[in-house]
């Protein structure tokens, strides 16, 4: 498998499926900031929990809450069974909905197990 992509004017390799899943985090990451570059995100309300550093390194929000709108819940494209964070949350009561469960990735062989 051998895959050449450009990603912002440099030539990204994908030589296995799961550099599919560490490249996707980078796009996902560029493109949250351009819909959300001077905009001023709402906070979430108090009945939420927020598991992590809420900001990227530069200090912008990693969650962004459009005017009006309420987050009860949250929904997950790609968990990662592995850390556990699925499970944290759904046992303070919060509902999560996955589309996929990673339970675990092997680096030397490009495997990826789902759940």
């Amino acid at each position: 498998f051998d895959l050449t992509t450009t990603f912002h004017g440099k030539i990204k390799k994908i030589f296995w499926l799961y550099d599919i899943f560490l490249l996707n985090g980078e796009v996902m990451l560029d493109d949250f900031r351009r819909i959300t570059a001077n905009r001023t995100s709402q906070p979430p309300s108090d009945s939420n929990l927020v598991i992590g550093c809420p900001t990227f390194d530069d200090g912008t929000p990693k969650i962004f809450v459009e005017e009006g709108a309420t987050v009860e819940g949250v929904g997950i494209a790609i968990e990662k069974g592995f850390q556990q964070c699925g499970k944290l949350i759904c046992d303070r009561g919060v509902r999560v909905e996955s589309l996929a469960i990673v339970d675990s990735m092997d680096c030397e062989t490009g495997s990826i197990i789902f759940r």
